[in-house]
């Protein structure tokens, strides 16, 4: 080569061979391109570098290079993609959220990300299969677009179903072209095909078909090559920058609610063709259509992922593996929906936390084999368990306690702040405290008027958490729920709003397994759970800015044991726009308050005892190298020194281990449990 600039290509092809003791020489390899060195040297089966000024972006790696084949047939606009045979798809590609994440890894990589109120509620919600192809003088684009309901009411280009393009230079550093795309109208009453050149040269074409039985919707999309700042004939090794936002809105939330697609962050918050991934165009497609993945989703407790046909290429789910960490697990298969076949492992506890590599081998009826592989990252998730549960409940006491402190002298924005604050500690310059000015007259959606307990202005609140403070016409809104109650004690006896802070108490009862439970709020908000009578034993399930765009709402926990937990929400407000909504997910994946128990939310309980964090842990695994059967059902009793365990189903040997060590006073058997008493 003569120079090393972005966009100078070459071909790689390596071979590692290996030999061995018994067996010297060379009696085998691996590595990429292998074929390009043994059995002749054939240059063609090398693979494509290619080199790039663009450092990384929020694309998931291994996705931000495409090839688009030439394709032999013509192509026509009419919501067939009959003769796009043979051209590789493109199945949701993930990205890092937030925006600008992906460079440093400090992000989240997702099939979807939620926006102003969104929800993603799996593959069905939305997915997408791309195709791009091009012959002399145009490239094509063809999306399916899998969404249970199509909404477009706005009749908009962007906000509401539809695809947005970014055509950027070869070397991703400057914009060509914005167009968009799409169909208005809603499911049950279509509207026209729209298309809109935003910028660049335009002249495309595009042709918009929407299926609601199969809850498809099809795309086929020309753009010449002028369009993309190119000249024809269009030869290969051609490139550009190229990015989709793939936006969704639902029948309940209209308009642009959240996006997927490849490259989505060149489009949203802001114009970034550094975002763009790199298209090379690339020799005919050859070869048959072969099943494709999509929805790849590693959860909590769960690795799902969607196997389409495509042509003849039907799956077999039988023949289907996924492999974790080397080992093969488990699969369920749903029943086949349309082509879609979704497969799922699932797991009785969470991923540890850390690295897990992945190996889908998903094969058809033909014995072909389409395989993807990878890495995910399992967070450190919060798991609940008996020692968290309340120790006494007052069931005929629904809803929340909420515990206000107002002063507009309170500058602090922090959530250390706010814990200073609700302490009566909170400085006010002068050697001394800020009072709190906390209106127990303004009960808001309370019971009654707030009482004056130390440093706090306590509240009962029998309904639901969905606050905020009113507007000049008296009414308050904010959020996903509207409209709103009134923040209780807010404003303050001086009639100002700024410089509150509040605490919400509740005893919430949850069931087995991966939970999510959502805080919107404004400004800063922690969520805790379980030992929440000292606030540096509590457990931190999340926390976030509402100030701040994309800032978390939604978070999840593992409840290993169904029961009451109590939780703790804390809120710092700068100013007196504040507001707060308590709520989960239900089983449909719906935001719902908590204690809307006509929708569907969690029990919430006003009155309780949370426990205290014990000076020991117990758990029922055996110490090694020791080997036995693990005790479960531990529950341990501060109040009567007791730790109760089932009794093994197998075996004769059980074990507990606590540490550090407690002195034993006894160890019984009673009513079918095992009983040890400490001191």
């Amino acid at each position: 080569l003569t120079s090393l600039s972005s966009g100078v290509q070459f071909g790689l092809g390596m071979a590692i061979n290996d030999g061995d003791k018994d067996t010297p020489g060379q009696r085998g390899w691996g590595g990429l391109g292998a074929h390009a060195i043994v059995f002749g040297k054939t240059p063609f089966e090398t693979a494509l570098f290619t080199i790039s000024s663009v450092t990384r972006n929020d694309i998931e790696p291994g996705k931000e290079y495409y090839t688009a084949n030439a394709i032999t047939k013509p192509v026509v606009l009419d919501g067939d993609l009959g003769e796009w045979s043979g051209i590789p798809v493109l199945a949701d590609p993930k990205f890092s959220i937030p925006k600008g994440s992906g460079k440093n890894g400090t992000g989240k990589y997702v099939l979807f990300e939620e926006y102003n109120g969104g929800t993603w509620t799996g593959p069905d919600d939305q997915t997408s299969a791309v195709q791009v192809a091009y012959d002399d003088n145009n490239v094509y684009f063809g999306f399916v677009v899998t969404d249970d309901y199509h909404e477009n009411s706005a009749n908009s280009a962007w906000n509401g179903d539809s695809v947005q393009l970014m055509i950027a230079s070869a070397d991703r550093q400057s914009q060509i072209a914005l167009y968009n795309y799409a169909l208005g109208g809603v499911e049950g009453a279509l509207g026209d095909v729209i298309v809109q050149h935003e910028a660049g040269p335009g002249g495309t074409t595009a042709n918009i078909t929407r299926n609601a039985d199969t809850k498809k919707t099809i795309y086929e999309i020309q753009l010449p090559a002028a369009a993309l700042g190119l000249t024809p004939p269009l030869a290969v090794g051609t490139k550009f920058g190229l990015g989709m936002a793939i936006n969704d809105g639902d029948k309940d939330t209209p308009g642009q609610r959240g996006w997927g697609g490849l490259g989505a962050h060149a489009i949203v918050f802001g114009k970034s063709p550094t975002e763009t991934a790199l298209i090379s165009l690339g020799s005919e497609a050859t070869g048959e259509d072969r099943l494709f993945l999509a929805a790849i989703s590693p959860d909590i407790i769960s690795f799902s992922f969607r196997a389409n046909d495509k042509g003849s290429s039907i799956v077999s789910t039988t023949a289907t593996k996924l492999t974790i960490d080397g080992k093969v697990v488990t699969l369920t298969a749903k029943p086949k929906v349309g082509d879609a076949t979704d497969f799922t492992y699932l797991r009785t506890t969470p991923f540890s936390p850390g690295s897990h590599s992945y190996l889908i081998e998903a094969k058809d009826t033909l014995g072909h084999v389409v395989t993807d592989s990878g890495t995910f990252q399992s967070p450190n998730i919060v798991i609940l368990t008996t020692a968290q549960q309340a120790t006494a409940v007052d069931k005929s006491k629904p809803g929340f306690l909420w515990n206000a402190f107002q002063n507009d002298n309170n500058t602090s924005t922090t959530l250390d702040g706010a814990e200073l604050a609700l302490a009566g500690a909170l400085p006010d310059g002068s050697g001394g405290f800020l009072p709190n000015l906390a209106d127990p007259s303004n009960s808001g959606a309370a019971l009654a008027a707030g009482t004056v307990a130390g440093p706090l202005v306590k509240f009962e609140v029998s309904t639901v958490v969905n606050f905020s403070v009113a507007g000049p016409d008296g009414t308050a809104s904010y959020g996903y729920f509207t409209p709103d109650d009134i923040l209780p004690g807010i404003p303050g006896v001086n009639g100002v709003s700024d410089g509150a802070a509040a605490e919400v108490i509740s005893f919430v009862e949850l069931p087995a397994g991966v939970v999510t439970l959502g805080v919107r709020a404004y400004k800063q908000y922690r969520l805790q759970a379980g030992y929440i009578n000292k606030v540096s034993d509590a457990l931190v399930i999340g926390e976030g800015d509402g100030s701040i765009q994309n800032t978390p709402t939604l978070f999840k926990v593992f409840v290993q044991d169904p029961g009451i937990y109590p939780i703790r929400t804390l809120l710092a407000t700068d100013s007196g726009a504040s507001g707060i909504e308590l709520f989960g997910l239900n089983g449909t994946g719906d935001k719902v308050l908590i204690n809307d128990l006509a929708n569907g939310g969690y029990k919430a309980y006003r009155s309780g005892t949370a426990p205290d964090k014990l000076p020991f842990t117990v758990v029922g695994t055996p110490p090694p190298p020791l080997q036995g059967t693990p005790l479960t059902g531990i529950v341990v009793s501060t109040l009567n020194k007791t730790i109760t365990a089932d009794l093994p189903s197998s075996g004769i040997q059980g074990y507990l281990t606590i540490t550090p060590s407690v002195t034993i006073t006894g160890v019984k058997i009673i009513g079918g449990k095992l009983v040890v008493t400490y001191r």
